[in-house]
């Protein structure tokens, strides 16, 4: 274990002890900072302190008993937020209570009410962005405090109920008063406090259960004035197998109502259970029983997950168990630490499994076949070795574990087959060049390289010594792959390269049905899911060139959901592009005379959609802008050379005048194709300076179609709306193909194609594999369709709700194996601890909740607790960046009072309450990371979240973020992170904490969610903490995709008839209706395919007349000459079919007219308003 992660470690520890003592308590004593105090509770006790000493943060504790003395002018009640149970009594009564007993506490020093809060700038941006009626969400609290905690667990053996032994554990605070008297024995002016003393409380109830045939038992413990009262319920169960009882213990406070009401309040409540014969408990029945209702993929996870049990489950809070589960207890403050997966595995020979790029781009095919076999034969051997464990799980699980092993089989098998395709020459070379690209691909990441000056209108950069400017030979990448450290595939990642193989290559495998076949990459977040099918893309682009190098239409469409990730992944994708263009010129007899390129395809917010829109954009840029980027690249992808606006030398009436480095406009008038945007890289020496194969404006990507196509869903409704878009497809003027279709369709982030955004993508996907599919020989081929998310549930059924696969035809990779810990391609991470290995440090997931203050001071509390802690640790880079995330829109703005008012008030009783704590902290910078952000700002946020804390730069104090951040954020600093609410369903969980964390090798995540208790669902989750961590992805909800639902089919068909129309036919019939007329069997094969497509997904038989129905009806509509516009004009009148959905027109129009989407968010909306004059008619008619 290295000394930079053992400190991190350190570090995480006192934040969650430092939490602890803040919420739940009880202060730690330190003997060297604090003063011990002998008791009197008959009579006030003297203080001697100078002035000095009165005014200045100093502590106490009883010097009898070594316990805790509140001595800040807080009460218990005020100290402490959860971990209590007091007698049982309206809230009310406890809130309308006067605490202040005129303790009067010294004025701090002036020092101290200095204001804490320095980030206003960042406030009132973030609050521009805030509708004003936004405010925050206020929970109403619990209209009781908890009188009683309690747990369930499971005892198999009749006989051992008897051994069962209870602890009780706890504090209660007992109050004296204090007189402060000068050094000269003199009062002060105000000298009367009231202070509080801990006293521990501990009751055992040894074999209590007497008589297994009883089912009650009741045991009273006092202590002073406290009265608690143990209840222990069985209950027998016999629906099981291995009949056995079910045991809740729980621990209410029945003291009588006192004038201070916290007076027989327990404080730190823990109620412990264990066996007096050290026996261990039995796992939760549920977790292990009950089989056989269970369904395929409930049973795959129980299989998986089957040593992740559970022992016991919360009521009223949480609860924890050791190690050999010998003992279970509750718990205010559950924690779990989850397990690292690497995917850096070992070989059959226990040696690391490296697979060399460089080695892979050898014209050596049986260098290159040697490698690849390193991984055929260790996953062979694992896979016999796992067959051989299938007898140690229960006989109901070996079925489907046999059919793990099956599948993992043929894995094996298809892996094999794509290493003997090697043998095809074109196969090979594909293959050879697309390792030689991928190495380059990762050579050329890294920081962006600023302007270090400008001479004579030349900018000079700060190039690195890696900086690359050209094509290396492989003489100099052999140099590079020792000195850089790159350059190495995880062997997931070329396994399932390989895999794929056969899909890409049906000329030689003369199997056009593996194109039927859908892979599905389930893989960990931040496993390296993207650089498989990088470079996946980069074959798949090579292996068409060789083929036909004058075949250059777009071949890739990889496809997002969220902007965000869409323009960082164009980013990471333009580097691989540029590597496969540098080898194109470098081989052009092989590849052709055809440019290589990458298109952005998203919406007009973020990128231009017209060369007149990007061309003024790049005006006010020039002239008004500032510094900033307008545009989504901000470096050269390969020498990462920065791209900006910059001061010349000139000046024009007094004027400066500004350069843009990296975007230049085409001067020739005459030409319309050169008047668009052009990119490049500013730097001379670079082999683009003159022209990038970038492109982000929609009319250059519908007039040169790029080879790499990067797009979010969305975009893809825009098809109804703009018919040159079919060039994307290869489709001509006449409707014919032209070129080949795009081969590979790319689906990140499946998981999020879900509920009607599914649906919506789902009944669009059949205009769009129409599009990508071949007709040109005997043989029907349809796209290669690849997925990949980190969390998946019922993707099977989703899988084929989109694409209409058949399920035998939807295959995930890697494969599971007999545990959740072992695919072979990412097992657990060992370290040496020691002699001995032990699993790496994890994640730590921690859940607070409280029944005392509402979430927005649990939020005060805990952000307070985190931010001073932190300032206070050695080396806390990882820890100084609070990563606060919320469910929607209108609880981050509520939240903004909190850290510009509330935390830094908080934040002078924070030091004053605990002793540890020696500075204050300044909040001096806070971020908002949400989907308000504009494109550039997005960026720019990111950029600011790497700055260390040590950098001359200003670091990131706070970043506030929304459901923006599921993807895309990869930010290795980051390490610490709230959750406020539990998200809305577990995949959202797993993707918002997994933005932290992802250093584990060195900087290990703490996660802390904090939960409304007042909220149902919220409660649970809380309750059932460990059990719900402890199997993460098993509690992963099936997505819901429905397609042909008779509201996804009224709101999205007729935009997908009218998009197959416009896109498929002559550009006269997608230009005029009147010429639909000409190509009624086209419409009608239409139908026919629409239908078809209906049949594959087996819906029932009255969605299948309903869509039939529709069918008939659109396209009746459509040939009736209504109308001789498509869309609104605003130079014509006539009436036209389609408007955009959710935009108003008047009621004469909408009579033709469909609402088509132009983009597929916001289509769940359950009503709409119309603006009629109905009652405008009404009124005249009353007068």
């Amino acid at each position: 274990m290295s000394n930079q992660l053992k400190e991190n470690l350190l570090n995480r520890e006192l934040l969650i002890d430092m939490l602890k003592q803040e919420l739940v308590g009880p202060i730690k004593i330190d003997k060297e900072t604090m003063i011990p105090l002998s008791i009197n509770y008959e009579k006030s006790n003297d203080i001697i302190s100078s002035a000095k000493e009165l005014r200045s943060n100093t502590f106490y504790y009883n010097k009898e008993s070594n316990q805790e003395i509140i001595s800040n002018g807080n009460t218990p009640i005020t100290q402490y937020s959860a971990g209590m149970i007091f007698p049982h009594k309206d809230i009310e009564d406890i809130t309308e209570q006067n605490y202040d007993e005129s303790e009067n506490v010294e004025k701090e020093n002036e020092k101290d009410r200095e204001p804490l809060f320095k980030a206003d700038k960042d406030i009132e941006e973030i609050e521009k962005r805030n509708s004003r009626e936004e405010g925050p969400i206020e929970y109403p609290m619990s209209d009781k405090v908890a009188s009683s905690i309690a747990f369930t667990f499971f005892v198999g053996d009749k006989n051992k109920l008897k051994n069962l032994n209870f602890k009780i554990n706890g504090g209660v605070y007992r109050s004296f008063g204090v007189n402060f008297k000068r050094n000269d024995g003199q009062n002060y002016s105000v000298h009367k406090r009231r202070w509080w003393a801990r006293e521990s409380v501990e009751f055992v109830a040894k074999n209590i259960i007497t008589n297994p045939n009883q089912h009650i038992y009741v045991e009273e413990f006092k202590y002073n004035t406290l009265t608690l009262v143990l209840l222990i319920n069985i209950r027998q169960i016999d629906n099981i197998n291995n009949n056995g009882y079910f045991v809740t213990a729980s621990l209410t406070n029945k003291s009588c109502d006192e004038e201070i009401y916290f007076k027989n309040a327990l404080f730190q409540t823990k109620l412990q259970a264990s066996y007096d014969n050290q026996s261990v408990f039995e796992p939760y029945p549920n977790t292990v029983m009950n089989f056989s209702s269970k369904t395929e993929e409930e049973l795959s996870n129980e299989l998986l997950y089957y040593d992740a049990q559970t022992y016991g489950l919360g009521h009223g809070c949480s609860v924890n168990w050791n190690e050999d589960a010998s003992e279970i207890e509750t718990t205010y403050l559950p924690e779990h630490e989850v397990t690292n997966l690497t995917p850096d595995i070992k070989d059959i020979n226990g040696e690391l499994l490296k697979i060399s790029m460089v080695n892979l781009a050898s014209e050596n095919k049986i260098e290159v076949k040697n490698e690849l076999e390193k991984i055929v034969v260790s996953y062979s051997s694992w896979i016999e070795q796992r067959k051989a464990k299938i007898k140690n799980y229960p006989i109901a699980l070996n079925k489907i574990a046999e059919k793990h092993l099956e599948a993992c089989q043929f894995s094996l098998a298809r892996m094999k087959k794509g290493i003997s395709l090697l043998e095809n020459e074109e196969v090979f070379n594909a293959f050879k060049y697309a390792n030689y690209a991928m190495f380059l691909q990762q050579l050329t990441g890294g920081k962006p390289q600023v302007m270090k000056e400008i001479i004579n209108g030349n900018i000079i950069f700060d190039l690195d010594n890696n900086t690359l400017l050209n094509l290396p030979t492989i003489e100099e990448m052999k140099a590079l792959y020792l000195s850089s450290g790159k350059g190495n595939w995880r062997a997931f990642q070329i396994a399932f390269i390989l895999i794929s193989l056969p899909s890409l290559t049906i000329e030689v495998t003369k199997d056009s049905n593996e194109r039927e076949i859908v892979d599905l990459i389930w893989f960990p977040t931040g496993g390296g899911k993207t650089e498989a099918y990088l470079g996946l893309s980069a074959f798949s682009i090579l292996y068409r060139r060789l083929r036909n190098k004058k075949d250059n239409g777009t071949d890739i469409i990889m496809r997002y959901t969220l902007r965000l990730l869409t323009a960082d992944q164009f980013q990471r994708s333009a580097r691989l592009i540029c590597a496969l263009e540098l080898i194109r010129r470098d081989n052009k007899p092989v590849f052709g005379e055809n440019e290589i390129s990458i298109g952005l395809w998203v919406g007009s917010q973020n990128t231009p959609n017209k060369n007149e829109v990007a061309i003024q954009q790049y005006k006010d840029w020039k002239e008004f802008g500032d510094s900033k980027n307008e545009f989504v690249v901000n470096h050269c992808p390969l020498c990462r050379c920065e791209m900006k606006r910059y001061p010349t030398n000139k000046e024009i009436k007094g004027n400066k005048q500004w350069e843009i480095a990296g975007y230049k406009i085409g001067t020739n008038r005459r030409i319309r194709k050169n008047r668009g945007l052009t990119i490049h890289c500013p730097n001379k020496q670079c082999a683009f300076h003159e022209k990038l194969p970038l492109y982000i404006v929609d009319e250059q990507i519908y007039e040169t179609p790029p080879t790499f196509l990067i797009g979010t869903v969305d975009k893809f409704a825009m098809l109804a709306w703009e018919p040159k878009a079919r060039n994307i497809f290869g489709i001509d003027v006449n409707g014919k193909r032209s070129i080949s279709p795009p081969n590979l369709i790319i689906q990140d982030e499946l998981h999020l194609i879900s509920g009607p955004l599914g649906s919506t993508v789902g009944i669009y996907e059949m205009l769009i594999e129409e599009l990508c599919t071949d007709y040109r020989t005997d043989k029907v081929i349809l796209p290669k369709i690849i997925c990949a998310t980190a969390t998946v549930s019922g993707y099977k059924s989703q899988i084929q709700s989109l694409f209409a696969r058949e399920e035998k035809n939807i295959r995930i990779f890697p494969s599971p194996g007999l545990s959740h810990k072992d695919s072979f391609f990412a097992q657990v991470d060992y370290i040496k601890h020691g002699d001995e290995l032990k699993p790496s440090p994890g994640k730590k997931y921690l859940g607070i909740a409280s029944n005392i203050v509402g979430i927005q001071q649990l939020q005060v509390k805990v952000n307070t607790t985190l931010l001073q802690t932190a300032a206070n640790l050695k080396n806390p880079d990882p820890y100084w960046t609070l990563l606060a995330f919320y469910n929607s829109i209108r609880e981050l703005g509520g939240s903004l009072t909190l850290f510009q008012t509330d935390m830094p008030n908080y934040s002078i009783q924070f030091k004053i309450k605990h002793p540890l704590i020696k500075d204050y902290r300044y909040i001096n910078s806070i971020k908002e990371l949400t989907s308000r952000l504009q494109n550039r700002d997005v960026t720019k946020a990111l950029e600011d979240l790497k700055v260390s804390h040590t950098s001359d730069k200003k670091v990131v104090d706070v970043c506030l973020a929304s459901n923006i951040i599921e993807v895309g954020v990869d930010v290795e600093r980051l390490s610490l992170m709230t959750i406020v609410g539990q998200p809305k369903n577990t995949a959202q969980y797993i993707q918002v904490s997994g933005r932290v964390g992802r250093a584990w090798y060195e900087r290990p995540g703490l996660v802390l969610t904090l939960y409304k208790t007042t909220m149902s669902r919220d409660k649970s989750h809380y309750e059932h903490f460990r059990e719900y961590h402890q199997s993460l992805y098993k509690q992963v909800e099936a997505t819901s995709v429905t397609p042909f639902s008779e509201p996804s089919i009224d709101r999205s068909l007729p935009g997908v008839i009218i998009a197959w129309i416009r896109q498929m036919l002559p550009m006269s019939a997608a230009e005029f209706p009147e010429e639909l007329h000409k190509y009624e069997d086209e419409l009608d094969e239409i139908s026919k395919k629409i239908m078809s497509r209906v049949n594959r997904v087996n819906e029932s038989e009255d969605i299948k007349i309903y869509v039939s129905k529709k069918i008939k009806e659109i396209i009746a509509h459509l040939l009736s000459d209504k109308c001789t516009l498509w869309k609104e004009s605003k130079r014509s009148h006539n009436y036209f079919y389609m408007y955009p959905y959710g935009s108003y027109v008047s009621e004469d129009f909408k009579k033709t007219a469909y609402p088509v989407l132009t983009s597929m968010r916001n289509v769940d909306a359950t009503c709409k308003g119309v603006i009629t004059n109905s009652f405008t008619k009404e009124e005249e008619d009353e007068l």
